[in-house]
């Protein structure tokens, strides 16, 4: 009867090493009369590899002396579609992520011949990431996706307006940091924690209301104040200047009493003011 053994250990990207030795007589696990050994895959005794982070899977084969004859021939259908290869220790890239089964076939011709399957289950899962846990009402993050074993880009911080971003934590109950710095060789969680902002307003700031209305009134109450403090300041001269400017026109040309009066009466209110009579 053959026998077989699998174990895995880090090659490359990923190593998936199944080791599969013969005895020196062995019978065949699957025969031509149950079928097809490539395709009619019997469910007992497929060994489970379970998720394998990364596209690129690097199989290795390794001879076992205890259980038996090492092998002579090789064959490995990926279980992608893709064909099979003869190789040892085939390097493969997956396309697309899902779950495989995957065949392996040994051949040996020591006294007589002998052969064994072996069926592998394994789910290629794409590039592991950070997934980032955001509190309710916070902006949601994206995925960070990093090759497998390479440290992820850590992200800006976010912006959530009312809130102070405190940082990044490997737990749900913010004790322990995040750290961007570990290589991925899976998906892990990151949770980012906020608190909410306090605004204080810097006693050196003045009120904002006051700077645009310091009196408290509104726009045209603002006009009539200003106005009467331009002629609290320059009435007089003013006054004066226009009261000169209509004798000059009375004394050029026109000759009409009333210019006369009015640059007269011009002239007699910008004094009064100038000296506080009125």
């Amino acid at each position: 009867m053959s026998s077989a053994k699998t174990r895995l250990q880090p090659c490359g990207a990923l190593a998936i090493v199944a080791a599969l030795a013969l005895l020196a007589a062995c019978i065949p696990t699957v025969s031509a009369e149950t079928g097809d050994p490539w395709t009619d895959i019997p469910e007992n005794e497929i060994i489970d590899w379970g998720e394998m982070w990364g596209t690129v899977i690097q199989f290795q084969y390794v001879y076992d002396p205890e259980v038996g004859n090492q092998a002579q021939t090789i064959e490995w259908d990926f279980g992608d579609g893709s064909p099979r290869s003869t190789e040892w220790n085939p390097r493969h890239t997956y396309e697309e992520y899902g779950t495989y089964i995957v065949v392996q076939h040994v051949t040996n011709t020591y006294e007589g011949f002998s052969e064994d399957w072996g069926y592998y289950r394994m789910t290629i899962m794409g590039k592991p990431y950070v997934e980032i846990v955001a509190p309710e009402g916070a902006p949601q993050m994206e995925k960070v996706y990093a090759t497998k074993g390479t440290a992820p880009e850590q992200p800006d911080d976010p912006i959530w307006k009312g809130h102070e971003f405190l940082g990044y934590y490997a737990d749900a109950e913010f004790t322990v940091p995040f750290d961007w710095t570990i290589p991925l060789d899976r998906a892990v969680t990151a949770y980012a924690q906020f608190q909410n902002a306090s605004v204080i307003p810097d006693p050196d700031d003045e009120d904002p209301i006051d700077d645009e209305d310091p009196n408290g009134t509104d726009s045209k109450d603002n006009i009539t104040a200003g106005i009467g403090e331009f002629f609290e300041q320059y009435g007089a001269l003013t006054l004066g200047i226009a009261g000169g400017i209509v004798i000059a026109v009375f004394a050029i040309g026109v000759r009409h009493p009333v210019v006369l009066i009015v640059g007269i009466a011009l002239l007699v209110i910008a004094a009064l003011l100038k000296f506080g009579v009125i």
